[in-house]
């Protein structure tokens, strides 16, 4: 992600931040985005606290949702099914946080959540793809709000774990909520986990349809929409080929160049310069 900004194969081009701060990482050089604004184009940024594009650039309308969820997206599901994330949410914070006086809690509750979904969903990101979805059912709406000239740019923390939506993005239920293999230590070839990540791809290219359809109404409108990493399903656990690792989303709508599909891999730090170059004043 720092690369794109970057508009290089420069991928150390992130600062890491410290405790406290809003955000884990900032880029340090952001050509895309200066480029934009130098060129007199209106920019609007959607992103992750995970990283943030809009540092030191004030010409920016920036955005920014949590990479690990908004457990109030769980606020429309049934209250039976929203007591129970409650509860796992609870557990988790008692059960793997770090103050003292959570010890005799886990004492107390590790005979039974180590059987329950609370101890298998140790991971305090369970909302992440709800809340994307959120992000992205609100995004038609939002692009009918900009103008001929405007460029929005949005990165998407979808398809990415845990999986917790099916093909149609619907919520699953709590039993078949997973993470990749990574967390779990098992057989890397079980398919459930690459049925699970696929459902959420499927998911992930229904919620773009909208999107990009919205964006072809306005006829001088730019939009770059990027994901965040590949599938990562044996991620720390097997060595695998770096594409593996980073294959991901990239959905680009440009004014006057007709729809199609790449369905070739392509390096993104390679394939953003390229794309962009005449919109930055570049060769």
């Amino acid at each position: 992600m720092g690369a794109i900004a970057d508009l290089s194969l420069d991928e150390t081009n992130f600062v890491e931040l410290g405790a406290g701060d809003k955000f884990l990482h900032r880029v340090k050089s952001n050509r895309l985005h200066k480029g934009f604004v130098n060129s007199g184009y209106d920019v609007s940024v959607i992103q992750t606290d995970f990283i943030d594009y809009c540092h030191g650039i004030d010409e920016l309308t920036c955005e920014t949702y949590s990479s690990f969820g908004d457990n109030s997206v769980f606020y429309d599901e049934p209250f039976w099914l929203r007591l129970q994330i409650a509860g796992i949410a609870l557990h988790q914070k008692l059960a793997f946080g770090g103050r003292s006086e959570v010890k005799l809690y886990r004492s107390a509750a590790f005979v039974y959540f180590t059987l329950s979904d609370a101890e298998r969903l140790q991971f305090h990101n369970f909302a992440e793809p709800k809340t994307v979805k959120r992000v992205m059912d609100a995004m038609p709406s939002r692009i009918k709000q900009m103008q001929n000239g405007d460029v929005l740019f949005v990165h998407l923390l979808l398809p990415h774990f845990p999986y917790v939506l099916d093909r149609e993005c619907n919520l699953l239920p709590i039993s078949k909520w997973g993470y990749s293999q990574q967390y779990y230590g098992s057989d890397p070839m079980d398919p459930v986990y690459y049925e699970a990540y696929w459902d959420q791809v499927a998911c992930t290219y229904s919620l773009l349809a909208p999107t990009l359809d919205a964006a072809a109404e306005i006829e001088d409108l730019t939009v770059v929409i990027h994901g965040d990493h590949g599938p990562r399903l044996i991620w720390y656990k097997t060595k695998v080929n770096p594409l593996y690792m980073r294959q991901t989303i990239l959905a680009i709508r440009e004014p006057g160049r007709p729809q199609r599909l790449i369905r070739q891999p392509q390096i993104l730090q390679s394939v953003i310069p390229i794309v962009m170059a005449p919109y930055l004043g570049e060769p």
